[in-house]
């Protein structure tokens, strides 16, 4: 992420995770999730946008019912997780939250994911994304090395920490 550009992250672990490294930076954080918006704006983080919709108390986030909200949000990058990862793409649980989120991905410049390495080469739920639309993978160092190399060889880059 580059300074003035704009961030889609959605609920989750991946929220707690990037909310330290974004807070105080000159970059734009669009968001559903509300502990996530809270926080930053307890930090007084500059700029932070709060989707609209109904809200879902089970997962802390808004909701918006309507296909055309998501055409008001754009951003550089969108962050997100899921309950696998495997060479055919993400896969989530949570169906009402996948389809808030695919709304988004045709307004969203790259798509980046966040998982932990326990989650790459399990198949759940729903494939919310194909490979071909995932630009990064962030994964721990015990990623399964086949799957690892088989999502580089279809152009994504994987990013072990």
């Amino acid at each position: 992420m580059h300074p003035g550009e704009s961030v889609v992250i959605n609920c989750g672990s991946t929220a707690f995770l990037l909310e330290r490294e974004i807070v105080g930076r000159d970059i734009q954080v669009i968001t559903n999730y509300l502990p996530l918006a809270n926080f930053l704006i307890e930090q007084e983080h500059e700029s932070v946008v709060i989707m609209g919709g109904q809200y879902n108390k089970s997962q802390l986030i808004t909701l918006a019912p309507q296909e055309g909200d998501a055409i008001l949000y754009a951003g550089h990058w969108m962050f997100t997780s899921g309950k696998g990862l495997t060479p055919e793409g993400l896969y989530k649980t949570d169906m009402l939250t996948a389809m808030a989120e695919q709304k988004m991905l045709s307004y969203v410049g790259k798509l980046a994911v966040v998982v932990d390495s326990s989650k790459v080469g399990q198949r759940a739920g729903m494939l919310f994304s194909r490979a071909d639309q995932i630009d990064v993978v962030i994964t721990g160092k015990q990623a399964d090395a086949t799957i690892v190399e088989q999502l580089r060889a279809q152009g994504v880059e994987v990013i072990l920490v």
